[in-house]
């Protein structure tokens, strides 16, 4: 039986910079608006993610005490946590999508840094992009399992294309 293909998300691969950076701060905003869903043994961390990773939309704190350390310590987190109900795990998961998309936020900067000189890293801008944006979806999707009510917060239907 052939597998079955399915699409998750449609994302931009062009979404601007500072576009990014604002779509960054307002998933931090939303995980800390939702910070009664964390398990009370994980809200410590999740403060200090928070924390951290507003330090790196700020420019203090580099990709990887910014970010990174952040995506692996929630995902760890819950593994951990091992009495959290199902929307304490899903709201923890959309936590480490924040840091997952702030993490891919890194490569994005390397790669304009580079300033497009190949077609490679033109190409290495545009899939960094996207899975940033997929980090995003990835927010609105494990924030849904927390709380059905919830109405998702990025969409990507009208993007215009990054001059």
């Amino acid at each position: 039986m052939p597998h079955r293909k399915n699409i998750l998300f449609t994302v931009s691969d062009s979404t601007p910079l500072a576009e990014l950076y604002r779509r960054l701060s307002q998933g931090i905003d939303i995980i800390e608006a939702h910070s009664a869903f964390a398990h009370k043994r994980a809200l410590p961390t999740v403060r200090q993610a928070i924390s951290h990773l507003r330090r790196f939309v700020a420019g203090e704190l580099g990709t990887d005490e910014g970010a990174k350390l952040w995506f692996k310590k929630l995902t760890k987190l819950a593994e951990e946590v091992g009495d959290m109900t199902p929307a304490q795990s899903a709201y923890i998961l959309a936590a480490a999508e924040v840091a997952h998309a702030a993490s891919h936020m890194g490569h994005v900067n390397m790669a304009l840094s580079r300033g497009g000189r190949t077609r490679a890293d033109a190409e290495y801008v545009k899939l960094q992009t996207a899975y940033v944006n997929f980090a995003f979806k990835g927010v609105d999707e494990f924030l849904a399992l927390a709380d059905s009510s919830l109405k998702p917060n990025f969409a990507f239907n009208d993007e215009a294309v990054a001059a």
